[in-house]
C-alpha cells in the first residue's frame, strides 16, 4: 500500500504560497507524519465507514484484483465523508491529486489553472 507521507510532503512544498490546502484521508497510523508535514489529516478509518453499506452491494466485473478495484470506487465515498466536516464556500472547487499525478504536474500550476478557467472566477479554489 502506498504511504501518503512523500506525496503528501511534496503536494505542501509544492503548493505554499497558494490559497491550496493539502488534506490527506489516512490511517491513524500517518497522523502525526501528516500534520508535521504541514496537510490537514483526516481518518480514513473513520470515512470509510460511509461505504460499508455500498461495498456489500457492490459487484465485481473487472479483470483487475476485486479488492483493488472495490477500493478504487470506495476511496470516492470515503473523500465525501472526509470533506464535509470542513464546510468548503459554495464557490469553492476541490482538486483531488493521486501521488501519480504528482509525479508529472506541478500541484500549484494545476491550481492556477482551475483558479483560472471561467466557472472557478474569483473562487476559494482549494
Amino acid at each position: 500500500a502506498d504511504r501518503p507521507g512523500a506525496a503528501v510532503a511534496h503536494a505542501v512544498r509544492a503548493t505554499r504560497g497558494t490559497v491550496a490546502e493539502v488534506l490527506a484521508v489516512a490511517p491513524q497510523r500517518e497522523r502525526e507524519a501528516i500534520l508535521a508535514s504541514g496537510a490537514r489529516w483526516a481518518n480514513m478509518s473513520a470515512a470509510s465507514l460511509s461505504s460499508i453499506a455500498w461495498a456489500k452491494r457492490y459487484r465485481h466485473s473487472s479483470n483487475n484484483v476485486p479488492a483493488y478495484e472495490l477500493f478504487c470506487f470506495q476511496r470516492w465515498l470515503m473523500l465525501i465523508s472526509a470533506i464535509k466536516p470542513l464546510h468548503l464556500p459554495e464557490d469553492g472547487a476541490l482538486m483531488v491529486l493521486d501521488s501519480d499525478i504528482l509525479l508529472f504536474r506541478s500541484p500549484a500550476a494545476l491550481l492556477a489553472e482551475v483558479a483560472a478557467l471561467p466557472e472557478h472566477g474569483g473562487a476559494h479554489t482549494a
